[in-house]
């Protein structure tokens, strides 16, 4: 296990992988990233880097007192990207553009086709 110091937390990680393509991979509740386990070693097999954050709250991360709203997970998140020096995520071709919140500068895409 990894971890970053972020944002005055502890976040848990796993990090897979050295290949140029990242794949981003996001626990919900009330699971933490050991839920992706499983798919890693395909995602590695198909040539993908895999990163793995254990959201604030979950796993290995840090608990906080309150709510957590889905803007401090997408900044967590992007923070960590950050510190691994990710600043591209492409998941595949066709899938839909998204943002992580309001407070990336990376474009996401969700849906990825990488198992076909």
């Amino acid at each position: 296990m990894s971890a970053a110091s972020i944002n005055g937390i502890t976040i848990g990680y796993d990090d897979a992988g050295a290949a140029e393509n990242v794949l981003v991979l996001v626990h919900g509740h009330p699971f933490d990233r050991s839920m992706w386990r499983p798919q890693v070693e395909e995602i590695l097999r198909k040539g993908w880097r895999a990163v793995a954050p254990d959201l604030r709250g979950y796993g290995e991360s840090s608990v906080v007192p309150g709510k957590t709203t889905l803007d401090v997970f997408a900044t967590d998140i992007a923070t960590l990207l950050d510190q691994l020096k990710i600043q591209e995520i492409d998941e595949s071709a066709g899938a839909h553009p998204y943002r992580i919140g309001a407070v990336d500068r990376r474009t996401i895409s969700l849906g990825a086709n990488i198992f076909r």
